[in-house]
């Protein structure tokens, strides 16, 4: 039996934290009242309705049920409105917009929502961007782009929004021009503050957003090499708070418009710097860059490499290139770390195993005795 006066919700809490699958949550809630409450805050903390594009080819939408099926738990348990933080709708459904536009949200922080390109039914998109709760929006959408669609989503979301990421999910039809006629009007109410910003698309035009949303306080930007004529003054007027870069796809179309090395003098704050290398014919040149980078700024305290090898063995010819690098640029960084994307297993999982310069070498080391790749 318990103590007395021991906090037991704070303890099933606990309890449940190490309880991870889904199922094994469900039989956990069925055990007992007590257990309930703290199994459903895990098991409704997270909810992801996606769209499966071959049933969607037959006509068929499986995600209205979900959002229907959703709708009716809500409306029998409301109290499970309370748990439920994340909400993403990979679905261009206007059916499903409405319904969970129907939905009192009232705990809601981060909204993940696809858009159908002519945007029926936009007053349902604008109902779920505007939830008073939300703290993140991250909008995906397809091309052609249209900006006046984007444009309405965009200066109709809420005003408590700090964090905000765009993403253009499918190319379309190359033959296609985007609708850039829009000419977006002046906004006259109060502007939300973005500290976190992600773009991985090159369909809305970076300057826009600074006429959109106060981006002066911006903390963390994540840019995946998009091509703007504007982007160095984005960079400009927007980067002297940045305190970390995220670029997923490298220094990958940088080249084109801008150096790599000089353009980083915009982000004289900069502390984290995470980039992606891969093991190919530029990863000498990638990794040179990123050491002046790092020569150039010496606000750079933390180094984050993401590397995406098929198999370990792809990347022992460059050990002796990690190591020169390491000695030249990076001796006075206060942590480096890399980030093994997609290498099965040996320490690495699917998603990516965060290891040090020593495990690294650790590993070099062990694929070279053994000469063996680790696929997967």
């Amino acid at each position: 039996m318990p103590a007395p006066g021991l906090p037991l919700p704070e303890l099933w809490d606990y309890i449940t934290e190490f309880i991870t699958a889904p199922k094994d949550l469900k039989s956990v809630s069925l055990t007992c009242r007590s257990f309930c409450s703290a199994a459903q805050k895990r098991l409704y903390h997270d909810i992801c309705l996606e769209e499966n594009l071959l049933m969607m080819s037959y006509g068929y939408n499986p995600a209205n049920p979900k959002a229907y099926h959703l709708s009716a738990i809500l409306s029998h348990s409301p109290h499970i409105l309370g748990y439920i933080r994340t909400l993403r709708v990979y679905s261009r459904s206007h059916t499903v917009h409405a319904v969970l536009a129907a939905i009192p949200w009232s705990h809601l922080r981060n909204l993940t929502i696809k858009l159908s390109p002519a945007l029926s039914g936009r007053d349902n998109v604008k109902t779920l961007v505007r939830i008073p709760s939300l703290r993140a929006l991250y909008v995906q959408f397809d091309a052609p782009r249209d900006d006046e669609v984007l444009f309405f989503v965009l200066s109709s979301c809420s005003q408590n929004i700090d964090e905000l990421g765009l993403e253009m999910i499918d190319e379309g039809d190359e033959g296609q021009e985007p609708n850039i006629s829009f000419v977006p009007p002046t906004l006259t109410s109060p502007r939300s503050t973005i500290h976190s910003l992600t773009l991985c698309t090159n369909a809305f035009f970076p300057d826009v957003l600074g006429n959109l949303f106060d981006l002066h306080s911006l903390k963390n930007l994540t840019w995946n090499g998009i091509h703007s004529p504007t982007l160095e003054h984005f960079f400009a007027e927007f980067g002297a708070s940045v305190e970390a870069l995220h670029l997923p796809y490298g220094f990958q179309g940088m080249e084109v418009s801008l150096n790599p090395s000089s353009c980083f003098a915009h982000f004289p704050s900069l502390q984290h710097l995470r980039v992606n290398v891969n093991p190919d014919d530029k990863f000498v040149s990638t990794l040179t860059t990123v050491g002046e980078v790092i020569e150039r700024l010496p606000t750079i305290t933390h180094l984050t490499l993401e590397i995406s090898p098929t198999s370990m063995r792809e990347l022992l010819p460059w050990a002796e290139e990690f190591e020169k690098v390491l000695v030249r640029y990076l001796a006075a960084l206060q942590d480096v770390r890399f980030v093994l994307l997609e290498t099965g297993t040996e320490g690495c999982d699917h998603d990516g195993d965060v290891v040090s310069i020593e495990e690294l070498k650790k590993l070099f080391a062990r694929f070279e005795r053994s000469n063996t790749s680790c696929r997967m």
